[in-house]
């Protein structure tokens, strides 16, 4: 039987815990929150939602790891 690896998921807004909305909802009942985390990165106002860009500069985005 072949083992499927472990893989880990970075969110942020309205995807982690504290906002309850329906992806966080589907993503809590089938991932496993590892913990507060931050990756290196800014927000860009993309209009209805902000996206996550690398930066070189010493920026980061907040936001949860889960396990998948």
């Amino acid at each position: 039987m072949k083992s499927h690896g472990v893989y880990h998921l970075f969110v942020y807004g309205s995807l982690r815990s504290g906002f309850h909305s329906h992806a966080y909802e589907y993503i809590s009942r089938f991932f496993t929150l590892t913990g507060p985390a931050k990756v290196q990165g800014k927000l860009v106002d993309m209009g209805s939602y902000p996206a996550g860009i690398p930066a070189e500069e010493d920026q980061y985005i907040t936001g949860e790891l889960y396990r998948i």
